[in-house]
């Protein structure tokens, strides 16, 4: 059984690290703007087991906000 789709809508990433040698801590929030489209096939082997093959692309970036500059999350 074949399916496609398309989503849109907001992603972040939040980041919260620790150096244990230091015991400095820091963080930081990343996001932006996202959408995404997909499509597949779903394979019916039994009656209560499918098997999905699916490739998808996300168009989204995660971005923050840098004393006045955006630094953009590779």
């Amino acid at each position: 059984m074949p399916f496609v789709g398309f989503g849109a809508g907001y992603e972040w990433l939040t980041l919260d690290v620790q150096d244990f040698r230091t015991g400095l801590n820091s963080n930081a929030t990343y996001g932006n703007v996202a959408w995404e489209t997909f499509g597949g096939v779903g394979l019916r082997l039994t009656r209560v087991v499918r098997v999905n093959g699916e490739l998808f692309y996300n168009g989204g970036a995660e971005t923050h906000r840098v004393r006045g500059q955006r630094a953009r999350l590779a």
